[in-house]
């Protein structure tokens, strides 16, 4: 978290995979995929985003502040996620959700891979939130649309990227894996 100060009030500005949700980061990746902005305006959405500035506030920054904000958001925190580890279960609400995750491996069932596809082409931008819904569930889980449908309406918000980055390393090493076989 940043703290930046404008006409004598401090804002926070979330600037780490511990502290995006994956609404936020998925809003982000729309921003920053969107055809109709500038680079700048993308910067400026996002900033607003991860923060509680307006964008109007956030365009009266000065222009150190904001490129350093920029550098923090920027830094690729992808790079330092650690694919060795998958958290295997998360609480939310006080119900417990796990994974199939062993230790560094998950090994995806076809159901997954079906589901996961689906959602990609879907929504390119927004399927970090299936990705959650359908690879943590309860005990009892299952990959009912009703079911996935629910977890992602309680995830999205509660979930950080933090928990989902090694998991959609993972599931890229996977898809990578099974394109050069075929």
């Amino acid at each position: 978290m940043k703290q930046v100060t404008l006409n004598d009030k401090n804002y926070n500005v979330k600037t780490t995979l511990e502290e995006i949700n994956i609404a936020e980061f998925e809003q982000a990746i729309s921003v920053f995929n969107s055809k109709e902005l500038t680079q700048l305006d993308k910067h400026v959405q996002i900033i607003s985003l991860l923060s509680n500035l307006t964008t109007d506030e956030v365009e009266e920054l000065d222009l150190d502040t904001f490129q350093e904000l920029i550098k923090e958001i920027s830094i690729n925190d992808f790079s330092n996620v650690d694919e060795g580890h998958l958290t295997p279960e998360i609480i939310v609400d006080d119900i417990h959700y796990k994974t199939k995750a062993n230790g560094s491996e998950y090994k995806f069932t076809m159901k997954e891979l079906m589901l996961l596809q689906k959602a990609i082409e879907t929504n390119p931008n927004g399927y970090i939130i299936d990705l959650a819904a359908i690879l943590f569930k309860e005990d009892d889980g299952t990959l009912l649309k009703e079911s996935i449908e629910f977890r992602k309406s309680l995830f999205k918000d509660k979930i950080t990227m933090a928990t989902l980055s090694p998991y959609i390393l993972t599931l890229s090493t996977y898809l990578e894996k099974q394109k050069s076989k075929v």
